[in-house]
């Protein structure tokens, strides 16, 4: 199960990297877009797909509840993001500096018509992005985070049985599902020529 841990100034950056992408793109309805994805996907992969955010939303609806009932990981999981965020500072010390940029850069994106800006701003945007997710990395991989944070996941998991019982059950489905739709995954995309 992947971690909670959710650094609000990379989840924005990445938040305004898309956002962007949605501007840059072609105009498409999301009807539009939903039709041409399904043209394109097998059934079969379709219903890999939905039963995978099924059971992925319920997992997070678990998980959720788990976190509004236990004060102690609610703590736990703030002191957790302020510490990585603290080592990512130390990593990359303009991360303040560059969450705010991009925040500034997706309301240029969202002001401006001009399609040559918006690329310009996607550029930019990706590259500090990138810097950012950098520095998230190296905190990620080192031992003691990753200790922490296992612990912080296996405290998180046993909460969330204790409301249902049913969770190993979904995380292993949910992990099965994954490997599945990548393996189907090749060069054309879900179910597309390998």
């Amino acid at each position: 199960m992947t971690s909670r841990i959710h650094l609000s100034s990379l989840s924005r950056g990445i938040g305004a990297v898309l956002a962007l992408s949605v501007l840059c793109a072609a105009p498409v309805s999301a009807q539009q877009f939903q039709q041409q994805l399904q043209q394109q996907v097998p059934d079969s992969v379709q219903e890999l797909m939905a039963e995978f955010q099924e059971k992925q939303v319920r997992l997070q609806g678990i998980q959720q509840e788990a976190l509004e009932g236990s004060e102690e990981l609610q703590e736990r999981e703030a002191e957790l993001e302020e510490w990585i965020e603290s080592e990512m500072r130390a990593i990359e010390p303009d991360m303040d500096s560059l969450s705010g940029r991009l925040e500034a850069m997706e309301a240029e994106a969202q002001a401006t018509q001009d399609q040559e800006r918006l690329q310009e701003i996607m550029a930019e945007a990706q590259g500090t992005v990138s810097r950012l997710q950098t520095a998230q990395m190296q905190v990620l991989e080192r031992e003691d985070v990753q200790k922490e944070l296992e612990q912080y996941q296996n405290a998180l998991l046993d909460e969330m049985k204790s409301l249902d019982p049913e969770v190993d059950q979904l995380v292993e489905r949910l992990e099965e599902l994954a490997m599945v739709l990548q393996s189907m995954q090749g060069p054309g995309g879900p179910g597309g020529p390998r």
